[in-house]
C-alpha cells in the first residue's frame, strides 16, 4: 500500500498539481482501494503537527514536489511507529525515508514512481519491520474516524508502462505479506505479566482499548481485500497509434491531406483540411493524449487542390514521415516575393525515382524534378536539395500570391516514358498523372508540402 500511495502522488504531479498536505489523515480507503484525499488545513490530521512542522523547517519550496516527497516520507515514518522508531526499521527502508527528505538533487527522489519502486525493492531486500502493519491499520482507523468521507477526486491516468500489471500484482502480494505479519503480531497471545506484589491482576491477557481498535480495523481491511482488489490502470493509446488512426480517417475525408513529421523522438502532424470543423475534430482527438503532439494544419476552404488530393488518395500511399520540407528548415511556411524556393527531399526506405512538382496559385505546375525514362534511381534515405542556386536550378517566389503545394512522388520505376514540359496547366498534368499512376504495378509514395506566398514588405 505504501508504494501505491507514492504512485498516486506521482499521478497528481503528472497533472501539473501538487498536494501540499500529505499526512496520515490524507490516506483513505475508498471502495477497497487506496486514495489520497484533498489537502487538509495544517494541524487537523493525525500526526499533522509533526509533519507540517518538519516540512516547514525543510529547505524545499512550499507546495512543491519535493515538499510532497518530504511529507510522504514523514507520513510513512509516523504510520510505522513514529519518527523516534526509525532506527528499528530495516536499513533499506531507512534509506528510502532518508531519500524522501533529501535536498540534494543528486540523491533526492525525482518522482513518486521512483519512491514506489524503491519501497518495493526495500520490501524484497529483507524482513518487514515488526510494526509495518500499523501503517495499514492506522490509515483505516483514521479514515473511519472522519465524519464525512470526501468524494474521490478523479486522477488523470497516465499511459501504463510495460509490466505495470506485474507490478500491481507484486504490490498486492507485498501488502498482503505486511498485513499478514501485522495480523500475527496483533493476534498472538499476549505475554503473561506477573502482577506486582499485593495487587491482583484484573484478568488474564486483557487487551488495551487501542489494541482492540487496531485488531478490528485490521480484520475489516483483511476481509475486504479478496473481494476488492486494487484496480489496474487501463492501457492508453500511444501518440503514434492515434496519429495513424487520424491518417487513415483522412483518406475518407474530401480535400484533406495529412502527414507526420519526425524530429528525433518528437512527432508533428502537418497538412491541410477543407474546413475548421475537420481541424477541430482532429485537435479534439489529440487532446486525449498525454504526449504533446505539435500541429501545423491549414484550412483551404477554396478546395483548389481537391482534385490533386483525390488522385493521391486513390493512387498513392502516404509517406510516414513526410518526404519534403523547406530548406533551410523553418517553422513558418510563408515565403515572400524574391525568396529562393529550396526544398529538401528524402527518398523512402527503398530505392526510388523522385518527381518534385510545384503547384502555383494561378493553376499552373512547375516540374522542379522530373522522373522520365533515363532518370537515376536514388538509394534509400538519400537527401537532395531541389532548387539549390549552386546547381543552377534556383527558383524565386513571385506573383500571384496565395496557397500553393509542393508534391513529391517516389516510385520504384519511372512514371512517365518522356519528360513533361517545364511548365504546364495543373489540370492537364493531373489527368496525365492519374493515368500514369493507374498503370504502374507498384504503389508510389506521395508527400505534399503546403506553402503560402505573399508580397514582400518592400
Amino acid at each position: 500500500m505504501t508504494a501505491e500511495i507514492a504512485r498516486l502522488l506521482d499521478r497528481l504531479h503528472a497533472s501539473g498539481k501538487v498536494h501540499g498536505g500529505v499526512e496520515p489523515l490524507a490516506v483513505l480507503f475508498v471502495g477497497g482501494a487506496v486514495r489520497l484525499a484533498d489537502p487538509l488545513p495544517p494541524g487537523k490530521g493525525v500526526g499533522a503537527d509533526e509533519v507540517h512542522a518538519s516540512a516547514t523547517a525543510g529547505a524545499s519550496a512550499p507546495n512543491g514536489r519535493q515538499h510532497d516527497f518530504e511529507c510522504l516520507g514523514q507520513t510513512f515514518a509516523l504510520m510505522l511507529g513514529g519518527m523516534e522508531r526509525i532506527e528499528e526499521l530495516p536499513a533499506a527502508m531507512r534509506a528510502v525515508l532518508a531519500r524522501c527528505g533529501a535536498s540534494d538533487p543528486a540523491t533526492a527522489f525525482r518522482s513518486g514512481n521512483e519512491i514506489a519502486e524503491a519501497i518495493e525493492l526495500a520490501l524484497t531486500a529483507g524482513e518487514p519491520p515488526a510494526n509495518a502493519g500499523r501503517l495499514e491499520a492506522a490509515a483505516t482507523s483514521v479514515q473511519k474516524a472522519r465524519s464525512v468521507e470526501p468524494p474521490a477526486s478523479p486522477v488523470n491516468a497516465r499511459r501504463r508502462r510495460p509490466g505495470a500489471g506485474h507490478r500491481s500484482l507484486l504490490l498486492m502480494l507485498c501488502g498482503l505479506l505486511l498485513l499478514g505479519g501485522a495480523a500475527i503480531f496483533l493476534l498472538r497471545p499476549a505475554p503473561q505479566v506477573e502482577a506486582p506484589a499485593g495487587r491482583e491482576a484484573s484478568g488474564p491477557n486483557v487487551p488495551t482499548p487501542e489494541a482492540v481498535e487496531e485488531k478490528e480495523a485490521l480484520e475489516e481491511l483483511l476481509a475486504a481485500l479478496p473481494d476488492q482488489p486494487l484496480p489496474e490502470e487501463p492501457d492508453r493509446p500511444t501518440a503514434e497509434t492515434v496519429l495513424r488512426e487520424i491518417l487513415e480517417n483522412a483518406d475518407n475525408r474530401p480535400c484533406q491531406r495529412l502527414e507526420i513529421e519526425r524530429n528525433g523522438p518528437d512527432l508533428r502532424l502537418v497538412g491541410r483540411t477543407a474546413s475548421a470543423s475537420d481541424r477541430a475534430s482532429i485537435m479534439a482527438r489529440l487532446d486525449t493524449l498525454e504526449e504533446a503532439v505539435d500541429t501545423a494544419i491549414d484550412i483551404d476552404e477554396s478546395n483548389r487542390f481537391c482534385n490533386l488530393y483525390d488522385i493521391l488518395k486513390r493512387r498513392t500511399a502516404i509517406a510516414w514521415p513526410r518526404l519534403a520540407r523547406l530548406y533551410p528548415r523553418r517553422t513558418s511556411h510563408r515565403l515572400s516575393y524574391g525568396e529562393e524556393l529550396m526544398i529538401q527531399v528524402q527518398t523512402p526506405a527503398e530505392p526510388s525515382h523522385l518527381i518534385v512538382d510545384y503547384f502555383t496559385a494561378d493553376g499552373m505546375v512547375v516540374h522542379l524534378r522530373a522522373a522520365a525514362g533515363g532518370s537515376t534511381r536514388l538509394a534509400p534515405f538519400t537527401e537532395i536539395v531541389v532548387g539549390d542556386p549552386l546547381d543552377g536550378s534556383s527558383l524565386r517566389i513571385g506573383p500571384p500570391s496565395g496557397n500553393e503545394v509542393i508534391l513529391v512522388l517516389a516510385s520504384t520505376a519511372p512514371l512517365f516514358s518522356a519528360a513533361r514540359p517545364p511548365t504546364e496547366k495543373a489540370d492537364t498534368y493531373l489527368a496525365a498523372l492519374d493515368a500514369a499512376l493507374g498503370q504502374t504495378a507498384a504503389r508510389p509514395i506521395a508527400s505534399t508540402l503546403t506553402i503560402e506566398t505573399v508580397p514582400s514588405d518592400n
